[in-house]
């Protein structure tokens, strides 16, 4: 499968969701409470969902939307 021209990746954004992840899986396989934990615990999840939503393309999903939502509103 050949990447279209118009689909690069951001070389930034790959590498903060790969460290979200990294932290994610580390808060939740720790167990122990420590400062560390208490830190990344403030704020692994709103970071992941920043970056996932960086590249959200509201174009492509309102208009999706609105076809679900025409189809499960009977109109």
């Amino acid at each position: 499968m050949k990447m279209n021209e118009n689909f690069k990746r951001i070389q930034w954004v790959d590498f903060a969701k790969g460290i979200a992840i990294i932290l994610v899986v580390m808060a939740h396989v720790i167990t122990k409470e420590t400062p560390l934990i208490n830190f990344i615990y403030t704020f692994h999840m709103p970071f992941f969902f920043v970056m996932a939503g960086y590249l959200l393309n509201t174009e492509k999903w309102s208009r999706r939307f609105s076809e679900f939502k025409s189809k499960w509103s009977g109109g």
